[in-house]
């Protein structure tokens, strides 16, 4: 891939790039950066310190003798590159954490003070990158939206979608904290107009209906009020935080941070997102909910803050976005509605196998909740049956190698029952990585589906703006609010048919595009792992999801698991499938190791049956016969495209082939 240019793009415009995985959108940038000959600073963002390190060896790889250096900036608490795991780049990382978390500067707080500073690797890290120019950085996401990398930014690269990784909730609240940070101000003199403000904002949540919350508060005071109170709590919690300092030990900072009970953070986010929404037109708020009086504590309604972080490395620097399943909507909310948007489509080299029938969800695959008890008497026992059968399937593929992907949880409970030719990893911990690229297989068990509260928190966020009132699922009238709704959907088939399916679906279309970025694209990311464009690979989809694959063979789950397993084992390992006793213990003796055993499957299974499963997963039935054999000819089914070739590379050479009448 090359990394296209057009002077229509302007230099101000953040660019997004979407192309298919695997296409080499990393490689190419890398390239055109090692190139520059100028002294400016890049900054390439990526999802894992582990993608990192392989794009500064590729970066190095492709460096000219006149390329800038690539230096991996490294966050306090990962570990110390030359010394292993058992040291972090900051000794004191923990406490570094405790420290963000309460809204204080750790640098001025922590660091300034600190007896390692000296010796701080983390330290030296900082001081190279504030004394040297020109140079590349490569640091992880979360990185957008801290000050942390101290210097100027003249290009900035990101790497796979941030959409997720930028939406935070807060943690609950009891509105009248706003009363009580307010009083001891006040006892002072120094609350002024503010208090009014704050008391209103007090009134607008804590009374009346919920639904009308933002249209009482616009009755009784003017968004520039709304703007100085902040300002004001700004100043005052500042002044009311606890005093630490590096000199302290860790379990000093610890106690007084934790005596602090600060809520300084959820309640300026609180203002924040006030002002965000005042001009919205809607009578209540979509990023600040109001929980039921069931939540409430001592008599006060509890407040949630669902907000967008600030991108703050992006601050003035052009952008460019690559990504292979990015959200349009979602990243024109995060970075203006000015992006601008390049998309680069090809069709997979893959034999797509999908299952229905089964959602393969973690929860039927482990039996338990996820505090660990039992979801029924019986379901843990249920669970290691449906486990050993997944296993029992993936091991019979004929595969060379193969790359499982599932929940991380559903990935530890199917490692030891996999072969050694077979490697794992889970979702959201892949993208970009190119570890599997060598793969002629993957699969994918399961899917990444967050419960719908967390979704709406997410999407709550990116919605905050919208003219349109947030439309949660215990809002929708006539519909059980329990859980997701259901809709029926297609999966793309090759043959240009549709297979519907029923998948959990959210009503509010934002929540629906949050899903879609960690359920489908997950998906999508995770069986791209394999480079299925430049490679012919195989891949089988073990859910009913619908994602953004064109899909060879649908087969329901059930046909795998039933009385005609062995039929379905051998569909799935390859392109043709014998209908004689001895030619199925020849080509498949792993699942009929007699011509014996074989007869008897055919004789127990309907013929109709059999028809039925294989023209489902795409087969058709043929005539052959064996070349320098005898005369004999045999039936088979086999895959519709090319049949003749998937036949030979089944059976061997045919001297005979013709097909069957329907």
């Amino acid at each position: 891939m090359t990394v296209p240019h057009d002077r229509k793009v302007s230099r101000t415009s953040p660019l997004l790039i979407n192309a298919s995985l695997g296409l080499g959108k990393t490689s190419a940038v890398l390239s055109a950066v090692a190139d520059i000959k100028e002294e400016i600073t890049v900054v390439l963002l990526v999802p894992s310190l582990d993608k990192a390190a392989e794009a500064e060896a590729e970066y190095n790889r492709l460096r000219k003798p006149w390329s800038m250096p690539a230096q991996v900036f490294r966050g306090r608490g990962a570990n110390n590159p030359l010394a292993g795991e058992e040291e972090k780049m900051c000794l004191r990382h923990k406490v570094a954490e405790s420290v963000a978390r309460a809204g204080l500067g750790v640098e001025t707080m922590l660091c300034a003070a600190c007896p390692h500073r000296s010796a701080c690797v983390y330290q030296k890290q900082l001081d190279s990158l504030r004394y040297r120019k020109g140079r590349l950085i490569i640091a992880t996401h979360e990185h957008l939206f801290l000050n942390a990398i101290p210097t100027s930014v003249n290009l900035l690269i990101i790497d796979e979608s941030v959409a997720i990784k930028a939406a935070i909730t807060y943690s609950p609240f009891a509105i009248d904290r706003i009363i009580g940070c307010l009083a001891v101000q006040d006892a002072a003199g120094n609350a002024g107009r503010a208090k009014k403000t704050l008391q209103a904002i007090y009134d607008a949540f804590a009374t009346g209906e919920h639904s009308q919350c933002l249209a009482r508060l616009r009755a009784m005071c003017a968004r520039r009020e709304i703007i100085a109170a902040r300002c004001f709590l700004e100043e005052t919690l500042a002044e009311g935080q606890p005093h630490i300092d590096g000199s302290m030990n860790d379990v000093q900072i610890i106690e007084r941070l934790d005596g602090s009970g600060s809520l300084a953070k959820p309640l300026i986010a609180l203002l924040h997102q006030i002002e965000r929404e005042w001009n919205s037109g809607r009578r209540n708020f979509n990023s600040i909910e109001t929980l039921g009086a069931e939540a409430a504590i001592g008599g006060q309604r509890q407040v949630v803050v669902h907000a967008l972080k600030k991108p703050l490395l992006a601050h003035g620097a052009p952008i460019l976005l690559l990504d292979g399943t990015a959200s349009i909507l979602l990243n024109k909310k995060l970075f203006g509605d000015g992006l601008e948007y390049r998309e680069f489509c090809v069709e997979r080299n893959a034999d797509v196998m999908q299952t229905t029938g089964k959602g393969f969800s973690r929860q039927s695959i482990i039996g338990k909740k996820k505090n660990g008890s039992p979801l029924t008497p019986t379901s843990i026992a249920d669970a290691e049956k449906l486990q050993q059968r997944i296993a029992d399937h993936i091991n019979s593929l004929h595969h060379a190698s193969l790359l499982v992907l599932a929940n991380k949880t559903v990935e530890e409970a199917l490692q030891p029952l996999l072969a050694g030719h077979v490697v794992t990893a889970h979702f959201n911990a892949v993208r970009g990585i190119n570890a599997y690229e060598d793969c002629e297989a993957a699969v994918c068990v399961g899917r990444e589906q967050p419960s719908w509260s967390a979704v709406e928190g997410i999407a709550r966020a990116y919605a905050a703006t919208d003219a349109e009132p947030f439309l949660s699922i215990v809002d929708v009238p006539n519909e059980p609010n329990s859980d997701y709704f259901k809709a029926t959907r297609g999966i793309r088939r090759q043959d240009g048919k549709v297979s519907p399916v029923t998948i959990s679906v959210h009503p509010h279309p934002i929540a629906q595009e949050v899903m879609e970025q960690i359920r489908e694209a997950e998906i999508v990311q995770a069986v791209d792992r394999v480079r299925p464009i430049h490679n012919r690979r195989s891949v089988y989809l073990f859910n009913n999801v619908v994602a953004d694959i064109t899909v060879a063979t649908v087969a329901p789950w059930k046909t795998l698991t039933g009385g005609i397993s062995r039929f379905s084992q051998a569909a799935m390992r390859g392109g043709a499938v014998p209908y004689s006793a001895a030619e199925m213990c020849r080509i498949y003796p792993d699942l009929w190791r007699t011509a014996k055993v074989a007869e008897h499957d055919m004789q127990r299974t309907p013929k109709s049956q059999i028809v039925s499963l294989f023209e489902k997963w795409g087969f058709i039935a043929v005539q052959y016969k064996m070349l320098n054999k005898n005369g004999k000819y045999y039936t088979a089914w086999v895959k519709r495209d090319d049949p003749r070739a998937a036949l030979e590379q089944t059976v061997g050479k045919v001297e005979v082939f013709k097909l069957m009448e329907p």
